[in-house]
């Protein structure tokens, strides 16, 4: 009988501890299997997986433990998606740095949706939209973890919205102006402009909020939205303000 301890600490100082006993009864075991697609990857070393079109490239870096990564391929019924569904796993691992993966796009070479290609991945930790690198028929892009990637087509330009009424007065207790911006999968970029003047807007989530400065003195101003999302689909809305 052999009996084992086994204590854990984490960087806060918290602790916990099992204890069991195990016994050798002298029978042979027989091999451990191992799954095809299952390759070990450990820190310190690069390790390249592929599965079909898929190559999935995890640095020496990446990795703060040894880890079964194994890929699957499925075949997807999500509306827009111009490949395979990729599952990587185990999900939830926790990584130093970003996972490299190359899929294979099924659309051709010279269709124009090509340019409005993104990567559409879910880890433990949400979603991610990534715009890749095209290298012929396939797409390279950066995974924040492991979990289910595809590459999918966006077309969809985002909304955006006025919060205050056009034409709005802003006196000088209500001086922000307040702008929605939307998208189905992810706004990449916002610039506002008043009279061609470059003007700041901070953002929380999907509202960009104005505190009018010296490019908008009074008067009645035009103000010029263009949101672009990542896929590179724009936007422009013209919003006129008083002040």
């Amino acid at each position: 009988v052999h009996r084992i301890k086994i204590a854990v600490e984490d960087a806060a100082g918290n602790s916990t501890d099992m204890a069991f006993a195990i016994r050798f009864n002298g029978a042979k075991q027989s091999p451990l299997s191992r799954a095809k697609n299952v390759v070990w990857g450990v820190p310190g070393k690069d390790v390249v997986l592929q599965h079909g079109q898929t190559v999935l490239r995890i640095g020496k870096n990446v990795l703060f433990d040894s880890v079964p990564v194994a890929i699957t391929a499925t075949n997807t019924l999500y509306a827009n998606a111009v490949s395979q569904r990729i599952d990587i796993s185990p999900s939830g691992v926790p990584l130093y740095d970003s996972l490299e993966i190359t899929i294979l796009c099924t659309l051709a070479k010279e269709d124009a949706l090509r340019q409005r290609v993104v990567m559409l991945v879910q880890t433990a930790m949400g979603r991610a939209v990534i715009k890749g690198v095209w290298n012929n028929h396939k797409m390279t892009g950066k995974l924040p973890g492991f979990g289910v990637v595809q590459l999918v087509t966006d077309d969809t330009p985002p909304s955006i919205s006025l919060v205050n009424a056009m034409d709005t007065y802003l006196p000088p207790g209500e001086r922000t102006v307040r702008v929605v911006c939307k998208d189905n999968l992810c706004v990449a970029s916002f610039r506002a402009t008043i009279a061609g003047h470059w003007v700041v807007f901070e953002r929380k989530r999907n509202v960009f909020t104005y505190l009018p400065d010296e490019y908008c003195p009074e008067g009645t101003h035009s103000l010029v939205i263009t949101v672009t999302d990542i896929a590179g689909n724009s936007a422009i809305q013209t919003f006129s303000i008083v002040r």
